[in-house]
């Protein structure tokens, strides 16, 4: 389809060269067609950036919807959810890339920062059902669910998208491991001590 050719090669040229560097004949190059097909679906070099940033959201929201809403106890979910977000965004660096990057003028315009929004809200409402379904089940304790999922939230931040956007690794298999046992267990110092053999 021409216009995920036009996005992909859209999100490589503004990934190495900024927003304002990026000229449309570039995008055309990178994307093997003339410069005014790009004019047929796009008005403007910044109506493409927004559509560039939207399209790796929404990928992103498709990918944690698919993992969450598969069979398995919530602690599959939640580590596969983490995998197949690290899987994505290391292989799409270039989309990703534009969040952390220089044009976040751009992306905090009224409409495209509304859209961004409204869609970490639905990844949110996401997490917030699959830690329901869990409570439900009996496989966690009952609690705030939003706090449940904002922890992941903030944790999938930190092992995953920090490490890939600025360390420019993939992410530990193992921290992912860790972090989501922590998420089971807790950090609590258990006293077996006590506790009825």
């Amino acid at each position: 389809m021409k216009t995920e050719q036009i996005i992909d090669a859209a999100a490589v040229v503004f990934s190495s060269k900024g927003f304002y560097n990026t000229r449309i004949q570039e995008i055309a190059d990178q994307a093997n067609i003339g410069k005014g097909t790009i004019y047929e679906y796009y008005r403007s070099k910044e109506e493409l950036f927004k559509e560039v940033i939207k399209t790796g959201a929404r990928r992103l929201l498709q990918i944690t919807e698919q993992e969450l809403k598969k069979n398995g106890s919530l602690w599959d979910k939640l580590h596969n959810t983490m995998v197949a977000q690290a899987d994505y965004i290391w292989e799409n660096r270039s989309f990703a890339n534009l969040f952390m990057g220089r044009e976040s003028q751009i992306i905090s315009e009224e409409d495209l920062y509304g859209f961004l929004y409204d869609l970490r809200m639905e990844i949110m409402e996401a997490l917030k059902r699959a830690f329901q379904e869990a409570v439900d089940k009996g496989e966690i304790e009952a609690g705030d669910i939003s706090v449940y999922a904002k922890t992941f939230q903030g944790g999938l931040a930190e092992v995953i998208v920090f490490s890939i956007l600025i360390g420019d690794v993939y992410p530990d298999k193992e921290e992912i491991n860790n972090f989501i046992n922590v998420m089971r267990f807790g950090i609590e110092k258990k006293d077996v001590s006590n506790e009825a053999i």
